[in-house]
């Protein structure tokens, strides 16, 4: 290696390192950049060299010095590392290969010759950052290492920022559990995240009674925004839901607190910023809670933003609960709405968050169709949905299996048209996304003109176990009436 270093090296005037941080030009004192060199005459000029260009230099004649000095003071300590190709190769590559095993984060810079043009190649390839031709000029020398630091700097912020991620997502993840053994076997979730940390979450948990009863509660949720703002909110929820379950407190008083807690605390927080013309994004959570009372077998239903809350009733058919209260975290003024519902003649709850029903309309499913593909398959159709798909079925009914219950796969409301003809149509575009053999829109109008009379709505209805379908209408005056498509 030759290398000279130039006239005015040494003045009073260093060229200082940089590092650009967030779009603003920071000064870093005084990088520590380990130099590994077998040539103990060169391997000074180069640390004198850095020195002079505001580097602080840690000298190392060969592989096995440059661990030991690295496991001493830990690879953090480093901000870029300098290897010379003039090395034997062997031992340079297991030091370039141990370095980035220890920390991947850190920057590493080759120096070889033209002649080494694979050996660079495959240096890039196992992790160095840049090279430098040999023999080395003060300039580019300053320059490489400078942007080995920057590197280094960005790549360990990213690695914090997606530490902070998993840890988050693993925090979330432990609050999204089943805490209710008594009805866990009644339970399929179908859950597949988009992002490694977002809102959405599912969480079904008991409340103990004073008097010693206990109720199951069912929990949707879904946390404005995919970051980790969002995670935490919906960890912080959920940990509170915990809490106050163990305390005997219901869902209604839970949602009131919680909504508090969004509208005085953080809001507040957020509106004593420095900065008047920044504004940070309102923080909601839609969410769809169910309380179940297995001993009078009822339930009390709170939907704050989420949809609709749907039940099968045991011929199929499918009721949905209407209930109609503005996301937590947008205003305090009214008090919670609620509905009690009876559970007799029931055989599923669904509750699912808004990505799986704008993906079903997306691929032109019903929710309840998309639902039953998601959990008789485990596998999402129609590609990657652009949100969380997150569903829960509750199955009501005790002593069967899901494979003898009828589970809706459509449902059509009378609208403009009340013809048989429309409505077949309407059920046929869904059945032939959810079924290989969905029946032809013949075979459902035959049906629907069997069953005569004014339809309100229809619903059709699979189960499982044999595959067998079957139409059930609701009429504007009357019952409901059954026919096979």
């Amino acid at each position: 290696m030759t290398f000279q270093p130039r006239s005015g090296l040494h003045s009073n005037k260093p060229l200082v390192a940089v590092l650009f941080t967030r779009g603003k030009t920071q000064a870093m004192p005084n990088p520590k950049i380990l130099v590994v060199e077998g040539d103990s005459a060169e391997l000074k000029i180069l640390a004198q060299t850095l020195e002079a260009g505001a580097f602080a230099a840690e000298k190392a004649a060969g592989a096995a010095q440059a661990i030991d000095l690295m496991q001493r003071d830990g690879p953090a300590e480093f901000s870029a590392v300098l290897l010379d190709g003039g090395m034997p190769q062997g031992p340079l590559m297991q030091l370039l290969n141990w370095i980035k095993s220890v920390d991947s984060t850190l920057s590493v810079i080759v120096a070889a010759g033209n002649a080494d043009a694979a050996f660079v190649h495959l240096s890039l390839k196992k992790g160095a950052s840049d090279f430098l031709k040999k023999p080395i000029a003060e300039k580019p020398l300053l320059e490489a290492v400078g942007r080995a630091c920057e590197h280094t700097v960005s790549t360990r912020q990213m690695a914090t920022i997606q530490k902070n991620v998993r840890a988050v997502a693993q925090t979330n993840h432990f609050f999204k559990s089943i805490l209710a053994p008594a009805i866990a076997p009644r339970l399929e979730i179908h859950y597949t995240p988009h992002d490694q940390v977002g809102g959405d979450f599912v969480n079904v948990l008991p409340i103990r009674r004073q008097n010693g009863g206990e109720k199951i509660l069912m929990l949707v949720g879904d946390v404005s925004g995919h970051d980790l703002r969002a995670g935490f909110v919906s960890s912080y929820f959920q940990g509170l839901v915990r809490g106050l379950c163990c305390e005997g407190r219901g869902i209604v008083e839970i949602c009131a607190a919680f909504n508090n807690i969004l509208l005085e605390e953080w809001q507040r927080q957020s509106q004593r910023q420095t900065n008047p013309f920044k504004v940070e994004a309102r923080m909601s959570l839609a969410l769809l809670a169910v309380e179940l009372d297995m001993e009078n077998d009822r339930a009390l239903v709170v939907n704050c933003g989420a949809p609709t809350l749907k039940i099968a009733c045991v011929d199929g058919s499918v009721e949905v609960v209407e209930s109609a209260n503005m996301p937590l975290g947008w205003n305090n003024e009214e008090p919670l709405h609620s509905d009690a519902i009876d559970l007799k003649d029931v055989n599923y709850l669904f509750l699912a968050s808004d990505g799986l029903h704008d993906w079903a309309e997306k691929l032109g499913m019903t929710s309840l169709g998309l639902a039953y593909r998601l959990l008789q398959d485990r596998k999402t159709p129609g590609g990657t949905p652009p949100d969380d798909l997150l569903t829960l079925r509750y199955q009501h009914a005790k002593g069967a299996s899901s494979d003898d219950l009828w589970h809706p796969l459509s449902r059509s409301v009378v609208h403009d048209d009340p013809t048989p003809a429309a409505m077949a149509g309407r059920h046929f575009n869904y059945l032939k996304h959810v079924l290989p053999e969905a029946p032809g829109v013949e075979q459902l109008t035959r049906a629907l003109e069997k069953i005569g009379g004014e339809i309100q709505r229809s619903c059709v209805a699979i189960r499982p176990g044999d595959g067998k379908l079957k139409l059930i209408a609701k009429m504007r005056e009357g019952g409901k009436v059954e026919a096979a498509p």
